[in-house]
């Protein structure tokens, strides 16, 4: 067996494949068109991630009889989709450009700008201090907005003249080097101020989507993009513990459906009050039924809180890793 230690290393390795693929699909958005699905991204990706939330933590009371403050950080964290997984499947199916993949994208950037307020909201209900000493929400956003600033100036003045001296020199090694720097320190900042990697460089990455060389840094990046996605997904069935799973497979034969199925009844019914179509609407509701990678981080943190119990932890993280793997099921579906 593989130490626990061993695989969570992996996982943070594996991340870094996730990263450079949002980095690429920020290559292929224009700032323009972020900002045209606004009303999507803030209005369906909070809705989305408010009411899945509320469900979920109704249903974990009621029926599993969990304490309000457990059932509250749990419905959050099962709120969230899977970044990585999704956008590969939309990449691999073509759909990135379609209402379904548009769409789909808006939420799961909704879904990481959701990041900050619910690990703030851990703590608070476990009714201790962070481990790194509290820090209000306002200086947090704060923080936020000023790491986000900074990007946005490099990614739109810096590095497109650092990446222009390389290339005019014919450097293009270290155009390469320049290159995976930026984008890992975009990550590494975001990350600090408590937000998604995924979301730093996806920006870096929109920001130089009208570069001259944009199909040059495309061509850096894929292969060591398709490596570390590939060991993402091989770290993800690595966290699964076998014996926890037989051990608790009644369990998770009624709450892995019954999350699921929430999660699509209602992404399709907001997704179809916002007036997208009905076949895009069950699209989206099916890609995303699946709890994503940021709720292994929630739920360790909930744990390290005592707000959820050991057995708690073990059982909801498997409800994790099972969803993810019936996601090409539910895609198929």
């Amino acid at each position: 067996p593989v130490p626990v230690h061993a695989v969570e290393e992996l996982q943070s390795v594996a991340e870094l494949g996730v990263m450079l693929f949002m980095f690429t699909v920020g290559l292929e958005m224009r700032p323009e068109k972020v900002w045209a699905m606004r009303r999507l991204i803030f209005g369906l990706g909070s809705a989305q991630m408010l009411v899945t939330a509320a469900l979920l933590a109704g249903y974990l009371m009621l029926f599993v009889h969990a304490p309000w403050e457990s059932a509250v950080i749990i419905g959050l964290a099962f709120g969230m989709s899977s970044t990585a997984i999704v956008m590969a499947t939309l990449g691999e199916r073509g759909e990135l450009a379609t209402e379904q993949g548009r769409t789909t994208f808006a939420v799961l950037m909704a879904q990481d700008l959701w990041i900050v307020p619910v690990m703030a909201l851990a703590p608070i209900l476990a009714h201790t201090q962070a481990q790194t000493g509290s820090m209000p929400l306002w200086e947090s956003i704060t923080l936020v907005l000023a790491v986000i600033a900074g990007i946005i100036v490099v990614g739109r003045w810096l590095l497109p003249a650092a990446l222009s001296y390389c290339a005019s020199r014919r450097q293009m090694d270290a155009f390469a080097v320049v290159l995976f720097l930026a984008v890992t320190a975009a990550a590494w900042a975001v990350d600090q101020v408590g937000i998604s990697m995924t979301l730093g460089a996806f920006l870096l990455g929109m920001l130089l989507s009208a570069s001259d060389f944009r199909y040059q840094i495309e061509a850096i990046v894929a292969p060591f993009k398709s490596t570390l996605m590939g060991l993402f997904f091989i770290a993800v069935g690595m966290s699964i513990d076998v014996s926890a799973l037989m051990q608790d497979w009644a369990a998770l034969l009624v709450h892995v459906p019954v999350v699921l199925t929430l999660k699509v009844a209602v992404l399709i019914g907001l997704v179809l009050a916002f007036g997208v179509g009905h076949a895009a609407a069950i699209r989206v509701g099916f890609y995303l039924s699946q709890v994503g990678e940021f709720a292994f981080v929630l739920l360790g943190a909930a744990a390290m809180t005592g707000l959820l119990s050991a057995d708690g932890h073990t059982l909801a993280m498997l409800v994790v890793a099972v969803s993810m793997i019936l996601t090409p099921l539910m895609v198929k579906a």
